[in-house]
């Protein structure tokens, strides 16, 4: 996957979190790969999530760069996501893909590498959870004053690099031609022992004490209406849930 003409081989998004802190582990010391790491930050950024994503930057000598938008307009996002869909973080998700996007073309990397994968997630309804699809969010901006000043949030990738993830998408994830985005997780054993074991001790990788997602200040807000709207679905249930249906399946 190393480009020979290209300033950076693969463009990691970096919330500072377990996944992503194990990606830009392997992309840099096992795959050796020159990577540039990226963060969104929402406006509400904990400082314990910049703390490792600095310290993990400086121990793997990683270029790294943050993406803002204007904190106001994000506050409206959220208010009028919540107002009409009950769930603000495809507010972010959108953001997030969008601005990796953006960012990708702008330094011309041809590769993209997250950790996000079905693999890793909760298995959560569309009542409960929006990934920030591009459907979705134009459906709940459509007809809203707020939707002329939000233009990128609904921009896809551009053709070339729509083109190389198709070809990519042809290869069976296999080959990447040109350009790919992928999910590490989908490729290797995503053994949290071993990605915690390897960040601690490589990476000085430090987990919150107070909050499981510890990267998003309001994060437990969302939570909070989540369990008001579904109440006997909460996330530890929705844990034991599916590691006895994997148990059921072995």
């Amino acid at each position: 996957m190393k480009s020979q003409h290209k300033e950076f081989d693969a463009l990691i998004p970096f919330s500072g979190g377990k996944d992503s802190s194990f990606v830009l582990y392997i992309a840099k010391k096992e795959l050796g790969l020159n990577c540039l790491a990226y963060t969104f930050d929402n406006g509400y950024l904990s400082l314990h999530a910049r703390n490792n994503i600095d310290r993990t930057c400086r121990k793997l000598d990683v270029e790294h760069l943050y993406y803002r938008l204007d904190t106001d307009l994000m506050n409206r996002l959220f208010a009028l996501f919540v107002r009409k869909t009950g769930y603000f973080c495809s507010v972010c998700m959108s953001a997030i893909r969008m601005s990796t996007s953006r960012i990708a073309d702008l330094y011309n990397v041809p590769i993209i590498i997250n950790g996000s994968s079905m693999r890793t997630e909760l298995p959560l309804s569309k009542e409960m959870i929006e990934t920030g699809a591009l459907p979705h969010i134009r459906s709940v901006l459509k007809g809203e004053p707020l939707a002329d000043e939000c233009r990128r949030l609904v921009r896809g990738n551009s053709r070339r690099r729509k083109f190389g993830h198709l070809l990519f998408f042809l290869s069976g994830r296999k080959t990447p031609y040109t350009y790919a985005w992928f999910n590490l997780a989908d490729y290797v054993n995503w053994n949290y022992d071993l990605i915690f074991d390897t960040i601690r001790k490589e990476l000085d990788w430090t987990a919150p004490t107070e909050a499981e997602h510890m990267d998003c200040l309001i994060h437990p807000l969302q939570k909070y209406i989540q369990l008001r709207r579904f109440p006997d679905l909460d996330q530890d249930r929705l844990r034991f849930s599916r590691l006895i249906m994997a148990r059921s399946n072995d």
